[in-house]
């Protein structure tokens, strides 16, 4: 069709509206045509992955898309639409579809309604049309909630001063001073430079640990303080920081947990501590603060202040990772929950049991990297350490009364989880190790199925199947090196797809 055929004129009427609709029509039939004859999207990454050239003049289209889907949005008359994030990468398009279908559907309410009232089907606008954009991080408290990732956030990894270590050197503790010391600690990289991996610097202080009195006595629990009757504190600067560590280290428990992003990070790193104690809950920005965390050694290896954890498993290997902190004298009220033979171990279930609170997930899956956060996130925050002192204290008084030793085995239990240490997950030949392609074949058999390879081996194609073996192990590497380049994560459903298609080439 001629693009002279559809000029808009100046102006439509009554007499040439029904033209220019079914030109309208038209133009949009031409357009899916050619949609459904494009190449489908799910094998777009194969093809760029097997050739450079392809990769290039897509990059090159993108870069003339994306402005041109910028610009749309900004001349989109819809209020807020001045604040819509720009899409700066190609793979915002596909994260932000959703939102953009929002965008478009409430536009095309508004031409709805302007056709009906110009058509004469409508003589006035029967409700007004929702023109409030879409936004990615929406918060409401309806039961159709969904918070996308950022992506266009920055990475905050990117200006980190401990530049992101993606090689295959093991980690380096980040220890500086050993506050609290036993034993002395050092390292000395050029004598250790064959090991692959360092020493716990509190193994001493945990295998020690006396614990103080208070800690082994059952007490009256002391009530929680309602989270709608009280505030938060927000940890960003140097002075807040200080002030907040003064405070830990004149109490004697503290409840810490760790809100961690490995979206779009290779190794993930933590976004938010959340730290309460008896009087106040301290949310520390632990972007802002990164370089300044090991300040909370003071407190969180004082072997006379409990640290009240849930699931520390991940909890103590980040703090290791990403500041440098470590943990002696823990409680983890997975392993209380455990020996308590709960029927549930989650902290959302001892939440309810023995608070009658109910946790909101809904924002598990929240971009933490996101400032400022919304004050949901932050209530959401808040709520996985504020009543988790009085869950502990609970959990103590029920281990002793069940058994005299109970209790040491939890604390015993915690100290094991505390001494973790930090190592890389780095690409091992024989896929094993804990990012290795041989768990992916554990947790994924119809790969290779055992039945499907004697079948095979019965009808003399076993090379076939051996063949997708090798393929696996290259793409695998591929996808390793490539995620440690470009400091990013491939997730397993993208791995798979671009495995899937390769494979469909082998039996072509």
């Amino acid at each position: 069709m001629a693009s002279s055929e559809f000029a808009i004129p100046e102006e439509i009427n009554s007499t040439n509206f029904e033209r220019y609709q079914k030109l309208l029509y038209r133009a949009l039939l031409n357009i899916s045509t050619k949609r459904n004859n494009e190449l489908p999207s799910r094998e777009v990454p194969f093809y760029r992955m097997i050739d450079s050239t392809a990769a290039r003049k897509l990059d090159q289209l993108s870069g003339k898309i994306l402005p041109k889907i910028n610009q749309m949005i900004s001349n989109a008359d819809v209020p807020g639409s001045e604040g819509f994030c720009e899409i700066t990468e190609a793979e915002d398009v596909d994260s932000w579809s959703k939102d953009f279908v929002s965008l478009i559907d409430s536009l095309i309410d508004g031409v709805n309604v302007s056709l009906d009232e110009f058509s004469g089907r409508s003589k006035k606008i029967s409700a007004i049309v929702n023109k409030s954009k879409p936004v990615i991080a929406e918060i409401s408290n309806s039961k159709d909630f969904r918070l996308l990732y950022g992506n266009a956030i920055g990475r905050p990894q990117l200006k980190f001063k401990d530049k992101v270590d993606n090689s295959s050197a093991p980690f380096i503790p980040k220890l500086v001073e050993k506050p609290n010391a036993l034993v002395p600690w050092e390292i000395n990289t050029k004598e250790n430079k064959d090991l692959s991996s360092y020493s716990h610097p509190y193994e001493y202080e945990i295998k020690n640990i006396i614990y103080p009195t208070f800690m082994l006595e059952d007490k009256e629990p002391i009530p929680y303080k309602p989270i709608t009757s009280s505030s938060h504190i927000w940890v960003e600067t140097l002075e807040d920081l200080k002030a907040m560590c003064e405070k830990l280290e004149n109490t004697n428990d503290i409840a810490v947990d760790l809100e961690h992003h490995d979206y779009r990070s290779y190794q993930g790193f933590t976004c938010l501590i959340q730290i309460s104690t008896r009087e106040n809950d301290f949310i520390v920005d632990a972007l802002a603060l990164r370089d300044s965390l090991q300040m909370l050694n003071q407190s969180f290896t004082n072997p006379n202040i409990v640290k009240v954890f849930h699931g520390a498993e991940f909890d103590i290997v980040w703090l290791q990772k990403d500041f440098g902190v470590y943990i002696v004298n823990l409680f983890d009220t997975f392993h209380a929950a455990t020996l308590l033979e709960l029927p549930q171990k989650s902290l959302a279930y001892l939440l309810k049991h023995y608070c009658e609170v109910e946790a909101d997930k809904k924002y598990q899956l929240a971009d933490w990297r996101i400032r400022p956060i919304p004050a949901e996130m932050l209530c959401y925050a808040r709520s996985d350490t504020h009543y988790l002192l009085y869950i502990y204290c609970r959990m103590r008084n029920e281990l002793i009364a069940k058994s005299e030793n109970l209790l040491r085995v939890a604390l015993d239990r915690s100290a094991e989880t505390s001494l973790k240490t930090y190592k890389k997950v780095v690409y091992d030949e024989d896929g094993e190790g804990p990012g290795g392609y041989m768990r992916l074949l554990a947790k994924r058999k119809t790969l290779f199925d055992h039945q499907q390879y004697l079948k095979l081996f019965m009808l003399g194609e076993i090379e076939l199947q051996e063949r997708k073996m090798r393929v696996l192990v290259m793409c695998y590497q591929m996808k390793c090196s490539l995620c440690c380049l470009k400091e990013c994560r491939m997730t397993l459903k993208k791995f798979l797809l671009v495995l899937k298609l390769v494979f469909l080439r082998l039996l072509e």
